[in-house]
């Protein structure tokens, strides 16, 4: 074997796989693999009865992606793990925009919030339609209502 040949045959990375998978039950299951088709099979057959899916079969595979570092793909099985149904939901389905949005915090103790002083109202610009007053009626000396502020 050539100097170039024994070179690239050992910087040849490994590829690692998180994966979503649905369970009958409409749960989400995460993991990581460095095979894939291996690991459904497994899932799908039943391997190991001690695990989460065993008795959640039929299941599908909803989605994965690939990644090239094995710390990397540890990081990311762990935050997917970490989301809620409805942000796995927005991966699988590929709604990024949905993502971010869930993504957000919107706990009024946020950071983004610490200038409120008079509630949400007070961070609309002072054009806003929102913050104009609303007209208040009153019934007039007539009999009709009038605009009153």
């Amino acid at each position: 074997m050539n100097y170039f040949a024994y070179m690239f045959y050992h910087t040849l990375q490994k590829t690692y796989y998180v994966y979503i998978i649905l369970c009958y039950d409409n749960t989400y299951y995460t993991g990581l693999t460095d095979d894939l088709i291996r690991r459904f099979e497994e899932h799908v057959n039943g391997i190991y009865e001690s695990c989460y899916k065993f008795k959640r079969r039929p299941l599908t595979m909803k989605y994965y992606e690939s990644i090239h570092f094995l710390t990397d793909a540890i990081e990311r099985e762990a935050q997917i793990k970490g989301w809620s149904k409805a942000k796995k939901l927005a991966l699988v389905e590929g709604n990024f925009h949905k993502l971010q949005l869930l993504s957000q915090c919107n706990n009024l103790s946020h950071h983004k919030f610490k200038n409120l002083e008079n509630g949400l109202d007070s961070a609309r610009p002072l054009n806003h339609p929102s913050t104009l007053r609303p007209f208040d009626f009153a019934q007039g000396s007539s009999g009709k209502p009038e605009l009153a502020y």
